[in-house]
């Protein structure tokens, strides 16, 4: 059994240096004496020597296991042992390993890392003074390939190629890589052109070979020009609370704005930091979580580029992952399984190949949309989904996860789940708790102020009398402190300059309908406000509730016939529907069909009014919109799933006040949970057989 395997889900430092402890306090095996005339017999000399070299084995491992205990990876324990066990073979003769072979660097570790997770190693093994060799075997579609691998530190020379062609020759390899940690000369690159058995590498440069990212970069920078975030992002402000770790007191709140680089300088230092691994950024629904990861991996992306092109060090590659697209994903395995294998493409040899990557600092993992990962506010499922992605927080790795604010209903304990710094038995699962837990901070994202309004609307190319009117308009200024409402107030300007009134939902209202409006095409079957916003709602509520944020392409016949059984009689018929739904402006298409909002904003809009006009309760400039009728009983949809923050503070200005006293009792109270008392407010549908409320139409809304 391999040292890895043995360490394998188990804290490696811990349980090496415990085991060889053991053996080190363990008292010497001794030839039983026998007893002759009452006395025991002298120990021979062999024995003597025997024990003597017992004696010297349990100091050397009692050094070894004082050393181990303070090393930090794995990959650091790998390498040290390697070298204890080398001296045991004989390879020292009269001098210490590091003074008469290749010393075990960082370079060194790693590379044997990154072929232990792709390929197998031959026993045999060179250590020189100034190159290693090793011999691999490297699957073809024939078997497999032997290939001597000489690695050398500074830079690989033509010297080495030609050495290393010597060795190849001598062990009768396929094939013979020079690898060197970053630097090839172009004498070594040119030589190896004329021969193709011979290959050169810098570590980088290896990697790259086996994992291909195109296919992922690609899809960031369509996303990226998409959205525009390459030209229209402006910086974003943040605070990190700082707390008491006894009294879990507020000791005071650091802020980091243009003053000191925004939230971008705080990242940068927190990558250079390698005592931290793990950082997650808050911020309400619309303040630009989203917007910000998308634009910090595009800057990432552009300095890993520079890098490569040239020949320098490549940084840490972002790795974006929407987690609202992998709801569905049972594991952290099964989630990147999906990200890497099925929508990006990317040729990676093995899941293991990432974990190695991850472990080497080679990449940056972005977790975007925590509150996505479930539509259901539940406590211990959000704990378990926080330490399922914990899994691959390892050292050497970095990571970053957004949330909304409100997806924690108390913001004491949302630190609690995502600092995660105690590894406190009420916050981790059995199971996930470590002897010493991941470093793990909390920022929390500002809104806009009125210059980064401003500049947002300037770079949109607004003209300065339309900067100065919503400058100058209370209302809207509030509602454009989110990004998301800058677009939509702006879409919505022709409503609100005719003096309509304006709040959050109807800035919404107003958006959606000159959306629609647009997308309503004469020659096609949608040419009803009223049928597009049903379907709107219909798919938003089912998208909420069942707990999946995108729908694909293939799907959409059987919602069509859901909603419009008697209008698709023919197929013909429901060929029109279908393209005409994809057409449509408010959801956005990946490469494999799937359909998602454009933002999940937009959703709980459509679930706030499919709500409020199943109550019958919409104010009259909601209704006059469209009539719709809901098919489905309040009972399918009103306490089937907890209403989210954002899905209240969109259904409430929706509310006609004088309908709402007579059909709709509002009720605030507070409940008992545990030891703790949470506000919630009670949507009660009015009955209209008896004089008082019908309870059963009860649902819980945590604020």
């Amino acid at each position: 059994m391999s040292i890895y395997s043995v360490c394998r889900g188990n804290p490696p430092a811990i349980l090496l240096t415990e085991t060889l402890c053991a053996c080190a306090q363990a008292p010497p095996t001794r030839t039983p004496r026998l007893a002759w005339g009452g006395h025991d017999r002298s120990r021979t000399p062999a024995e003597t020597r025997r024990d003597r070299q017992l004696q010297n084995l349990q100091e050397s491992i009692a050094q070894i296991s004082e050393k181990l205990a303070g090393l930090a990876s794995l990959a650091e324990i790998k390498g040290e042992i390697r070298q204890y066990l080398a001296l045991l073979a004989g390879n020292n003769s009269q001098k210490s390993f590091s003074e008469t072979a290749f010393s075990e660097t960082d370079f060194v570790r790693q590379l044997r890392d990154w072929f232990e997770a792709l390929y197998e190693f031959e026993a045999d093994e060179v250590w020189a003074e100034d190159y290693f060799e090793w011999t691999i075997q490297v699957p073809s579609r024939h078997g497999y390939d032997r290939i001597l691998v000489r690695g050398v530190e500074g830079e690989a020379n033509i010297n080495h190629l030609n050495a290393l062609r010597d060795s190849v020759k001598a062990r009768n390899t396929d094939e013979g890589w020079l690898v060197a940690p970053s630097r090839v000369s172009q004498v070594a690159r040119n030589a190896v052109e004329k021969d193709r058995r011979f290959f050169c590498y810098s570590f980088d440069e290896l990697i790259d070979e086996a994992a291909d990212f195109r296919g992922y970069l690609d899809w960031l920078e369509t996303e990226v020009k998409r959205q525009e975030i390459d030209t229209l992002y402006v910086p974003l402000a943040c605070t990190k609370e700082e707390i008491d770790p006894k009294t879990k007191r507020s000791l005071g709140k650091s802020r980091y704005d243009g003053q000191n680089g925004w939230i971008d300088r705080y990242l940068n230092q927190w990558l250079d930091d390698p005592a931290k691994e793990h950082i997650s950024i808050l911020g309400e629904f619309g303040t630009g979580k989203t917007w910000f990861v998308l634009h910090y991996a595009w800057q990432a992306v552009q300095k890993y580029r520079e890098a490569k092109a040239e020949g320098s060090k490549l940084p840490r590659l972002p790795l974006v992952i929407p987690l609202r697209d992998y709801a569905k994903a049972v594991t952290v395995e099964s989630l990147f399984s999906e990200f890497f294998f099925r929508k990006h493409k990317i040729r990676l040899p093995s899941y293991g190949a990432f974990e190695q990557l991850n472990r080497m600092g080679k990449l940056l993992l972005i977790f975007d949309g925590f509150d996505e990962m479930a539509a259901k506010v539940d406590r211990q499922l959000t704990i378990n989904n926080f330490w399922e992605l914990t899994k691959v927080v390892v050292p050497g790795s970095k990571a970053i996860l957004t949330c909304r604010t409100e997806h924690f209903p108390e913001a004491q304990e949302g630190r609690e789940i995502l600092s995660a710094g105690r590894g406190d038995s009420r916050i981790a699962p059995t199971g996930n708790l470590r002897r010493e837990s991941p470093q793990f901070e909390v920022l929390e994202l500002e809104k806009l102020n009125n210059e980064q309004i401003r500049a947002v609307l300037s770079k949109r190319g607004k003209k300065p009398e339309t900067i100065a009117k919503i400058m100058a308009n209370p209302e809207l200024l509030d509602l454009a402190r989110r990004p998301v409402m800058v677009g939509l107030i702006l879409e919505a300007l022709p409503d609100i300059e005719s003096g309509k009134p304006v709040d959050l939902a109807r800035v919404y209202l107003y958006a959606v309908r000159r959306k629609i409006e647009r997308d309503i095409k004469t020659e096609r079957t949608f040419t009803s406000m009223a049928d597009k916003l049903y379907f709107l709602c219909e798919l938003a509520w089912e998208m909420l509730s069942s707990d999946r944020m995108s729908l694909n392409y293939r799907d959409f016949p059987d919602r069509i016939r859901r909603c419009f059984a008697q209008e698709v009689q023919e197929q013909k018929d429901l060929d029109h529907w279908h393209y005409d739904m994809m057409g449509q402006t408010m959801l956005i298409r990946n490469a494999d069909g799937d359909y998602s909002p454009a933002h999940r904003s937009l959703l709980e809009f459509f679930v706030a009014y499919k709500l409020a006009a199943q109550l019958a309760i919409l104010a009259p400039d909601f209704a006059e919109v469209a009539t719709i009728s809901f098919a489905d009983n309040l009972r399918d949809t009103f306490g089937k799933a907890p209403l989210t923050k954002a899905v209240l503070d969109l259904l409430l200005p929706m509310l006609d006040p004088e309908t709402s006293k007579q059909r709709l009792h509002l009720q605030s109270f507070c409940y008992s949970s545990g030891h703790k008392l949470k506000p919630f407010i009670c949507l009660v549908a009015g009955s209209t057989r008896c004089k008082e409320p019908d309870f059963s139409f009860c649902s819980s809304v945590c604020t």
